[in-house]
């Protein structure tokens, strides 16, 4: 049985962006205020602390921006460690459902041979 520890982790790091090129051209010059915006009202549906000010030179709002990114990456790593331990129980669930399908289908074929065994029985007996 394979154990958590034995199954691969996945490294994020590792991932390829497919939507690379749609994600460096959210934000441009012109529309920062609209994006900077979207990205306070998005992080505020998820519950992250805003606003964030980008264009401030306070290191109060910028100390708020390098939490709220640790946080981003925080719930990230979290998530991918959850991702990783759902698809072990997933798997492990898939070869219990396997192991009890052919517990099934062993029982039936033993309970046919019994019947026939009885059917023959009784047919002796009368």
């Amino acid at each position: 049985m394979d154990s958590l520890e034995s199954l691969p982790i996945l490294d994020i790091r590792s991932l390829d962006l497919t939507e690379t090129h749609e994600i460096e051209q959210f934000c441009t010059v012109d529309s920062l205020d609209a994006s900077s915006n979207y990205i306070n009202i998005l992080l505020t549906s998820y519950g992250y602390p805003v606003p964030l000010v980008f264009d401030s030179t306070a290191s109060e709002d910028k100390c708020k921006i390098v939490n709220c990114i640790y946080s981003l990456l925080r719930d990230r790593k979290s998530d991918a460690k959850e991702k990783h331990n759902l698809t072990y129980t997933i798997h492990e669930l898939k070869k219990k459902q396997d192991e009890l399908e052919n517990q099934v289908i062993r029982l039936k074929r033993e309970n046919n041979i019994k019947d026939k065994t009885n059917a023959e029985i009784r047919s002796k007996y009368e």
